[in-house]
């Protein structure tokens, strides 16, 4: 084929691939035909609407509404025009809104819910938002009822555990757990001794630091435990443990050293009680205790001269007239 005859046929080529995306467009975004006379009759019955019913884009039938991130035609058009109806409308308490990347070339419009804010249901449950309660009622044919804005009352809920440490070459280590609960609870670190009994951290070591703050999600609290400069009286289980007046959830963790690992710092600073009941590392122990000041015999150090005897009236009388 020479090459007169290769670019006929890549012009004819080019020019189906055209005519059909044309025609594709046609077909996908041809606007419906006009509104006729409303035969309720003629409507037919719709079933697992989870988003509520809404009207078809006649005003006529009942049909399902379009649920969250579904795309959507904005009631303002379909006023104007009701031919402009293509993806049809939002379901309750739902409105059709620009997408975040909204822009000239991409003209999208999803599904939102008015009230995107979490809230209690009467049966007990916390739901996303008003809309996540709405189809609850129509996917399980059940009254629910808003009983309060924000989440239900609850215990706290364990949502991500401290995760165990092995092998533990020493340098700074921390465990974090996630919970979420309301009211907010409350995160403790306890430390379990070798006689079974738990230790509330951060007690007397300097080397452990405990914090928490609220996130990352709403509702929901972190919290961190720190060790710098690990030894190997830092070993063992540890739990965080949250609280609120509903209730307490916990999870724990092991942190185990590497066999080979060496204290560099096995000394505690003065006063200073680790988790084995041990005072002041440095050298300390039940035969430095401290022993009680011995009273002095007043008597003897009277008459020994240390301290003067007490003057008489007398004497300072007479004093008082030889001057």
């Amino acid at each position: 084929m020479n090459m007169q005859g290769r670019t006929k046929l890549v012009s004819y080529t080019l020019m189906v691939a055209i005519v059909a995306f044309a025609n594709a467009q046609h077909y996908e975004f041809e606007p419906p035909p006009k509104c006729g006379k409303c035969d309720p009759d003629a409507c037919k019955p719709q079933f697992g609407c989870i988003a509520g019913m809404v009207k078809d884009r006649c005003g006529c039938c009942d049909i399902c509404g379009n649920r969250e991130g579904m795309r959507c035609d904005r009631e303002d058009l379909l006023r104007i025009d009701p031919r402009n109806y293509l993806y049809g409308r939002c379901g309750k308490d739902m409105e059709c809104k620009a997408h975040p990347n909204y822009s000239p070339a991409n003209k999208e419009t999803i599904c939102y819910c008015k009230h995107d804010k979490l809230v209690c249901g009467s049966n007990g449950k916390t739901y996303r938002n008003v809309c996540q309660l709405t189809a609850d009622v129509y996917r399980y044919g059940k009254e629910i009822a808003v009983r309060n804005d924000g989440p239900c009352p609850s215990e706290p809920l364990m949502d991500t555990p401290p995760e165990s440490i092995h092998n533990f070459t020493g340098g700074h280590l921390t465990l974090s757990c996630e919970v979420t609960g309301f009211p907010a609870p409350i995160i403790e670190w306890h430390k379990t001794m070798m006689d079974g009994n738990a230790v509330v951290l951060p007690g007397y070591d300097r080397h452990v630091a405990v914090q928490s703050r609220g996130g990352p999600d709403k509702h929901q609290l972190t919290g961190w435990l720190q060790i710098e400069g690990f030894r190997r009286i830092h070993q063992g289980e540890y739990k965080c443990i949250a609280k609120n007046e509903y209730g307490s959830v916990q999870a724990s963790a092991m942190i185990a050293a590497d066999e080979n690992f060496i204290d560099t710092d096995d000394e505690l600073v003065e006063g200073e009680v680790d988790y084995d009941g041990r005072t002041n590392g440095r050298g300390s122990d039940t035969n430095n205790e401290i022993k009680p000041v011995e009273e002095k015999d007043n008597e003897n150090d009277v008459k020994d001269g240390l301290f003067p005897e007490k003057e008489s009236e007398e004497d300072l009388l007479s004093s008082g007239d030889g001057e």
